[in-house]
């Protein structure tokens, strides 16, 4: 019998993965890169040591189990395998400089260690950080599903047809321009300053407490919607902008109305398109909760600070910052995983034949 030959200048075949092996390589390089640093904070010598260690086989095992998926000799998992690589960097970071620094340089090195890593006080306000740091969540994440949502309307009521919307195009055109432009500081001030005094509103709207959160968090989560919500509806607009027209003259040569075709064809292409940067847009929105502090919501930022006010010592507040990157870092590697798929999406999709 024959063998089949390849002709040549053919393609070379995908490569298939390992008899679809798993990624345990990232499973465990996430599990050691969180035990070493949850045992980073423990206040216990022997158990900081052993935190090294994990930290490293952390990173070490989720960039191999990363490179690994990326090359085809494991199957899924790339996730999995990135946070183990990032958590087990920064608890390795944290270690070098807060003991590193104290045990082999100079006074001055040993100061600066003490005044940014000092395990005495984080360890003695580690529960307080946390729980505003759990308020940070929460209200990023409250706040960002009303931003996304009241970004969609918007888009769309831009994107309204007919002469009859014509003014409420305007409307909405110039309230993006006017939250785009305007601090969402000034924003916060305005919202909480002045909503309490409006007497015509009803008292559970000038002071709301709904789900046991006192009314700066409310005030924090309606300054934030309103204010990246006009964002958000520029990037959605630009979404659906880059869905071709001709999309929409299909739906509408199949019996669509403008809002069914927009519901049922435009939208849906339009949102997978801007997810990166709507990602994005929510880091941004993450870190910028911490302006709620001015108003009186003790979020990880107000946290730190009132320990450094206490302690004039900025530890608490390098630990807000790490528990930030803890967040923030996996989620931009995301970003740019799905931002890097489009692109090779688009390019065999451009790419004709020779």
């Amino acid at each position: 019998m024959e063998e089949a030959s390849i002709p040549a200048g053919a393609p070379p075949a995908a490569t298939e993965p390992a008899g679809g092996r798993r990624n345990v390589l990232g499973v465990v390089g996430l599990v050691c890169a969180v035990a070493g640093a949850v045992l980073l904070f423990v206040p216990n010598v022997v158990f900081a040591v052993a935190a090294l260690p994990l930290a490293a086989a952390g990173l070490v095992c989720g960039l191999l189990g990363a490179k690994k998926v990326d090359r085809g000799e494991l199957e899924g998992g790339r996730n999995l395998a990135l946070a183990g690589y990032v958590i087990g960097a920064l608890t390795l970071a944290v270690a070098v400089l807060g003991y590193g620094l104290t045990l082999f340089a100079g006074d001055d090195l040993e100061i600066f260690a003490e005044q940014y890593f000092d395990r005495a006080i984080i360890d003695d306000n580690l529960g307080f950080v946390l729980e505003g740091f759990w308020e940070t969540v929460q209200l990023s994440v409250i706040s960002g599903v009303l931003a996304l949502t009241w970004g969609l309307i918007l888009a769309l009521i831009r994107r309204a047809p007919g002469t009859a919307m014509a003014p409420v195009r305007v409307v909405t055109i110039a309230y993006i321009d006017a939250l785009r432009g305007v601090p969402l500081l000034l924003v916060i001030l305005l919202i909480s300053g002045s909503i309490p005094f409006l007497d015509f509103l009803p008292e559970a709207l000038r002071i709301p407490e709904f789900l046991g959160k006192s009314d700066p968090f409310w005030f924090g989560v309606l300054a934030i919607t309103l204010t990246y919500g006009a964002y958000m509806a520029e990037v959605y607009r630009a979404g659906i902008e880059a869905v071709p027209g001709g999309q929409m003259e299909a739906a509408r040569s199949l019996g669509m109305s403008h809002p069914q075709a927009m519901r049922n064809v435009i939208v849906p292409q339009a949102v997978r398109k801007v997810v990166p940067p709507l990602l994005n847009d929510f880091i941004a929105l993450m870190k910028d909760t911490s302006l709620v502090s001015v108003i009186g919501l003790i979020e990880v930022v107000q946290a730190g600070r009132d320990v450094q006010s206490e302690f004039f010592n900025s530890s608490a507040l390098t630990l807000g910052a790490l528990l930030f990157l803890l967040v923030t870092i996996p989620l931009a590697r995301i970003t740019d995983r799905l931002l890097a798929g489009q692109q090779a999406r688009v390019q065999r999709g451009g790419a004709g034949p020779a």
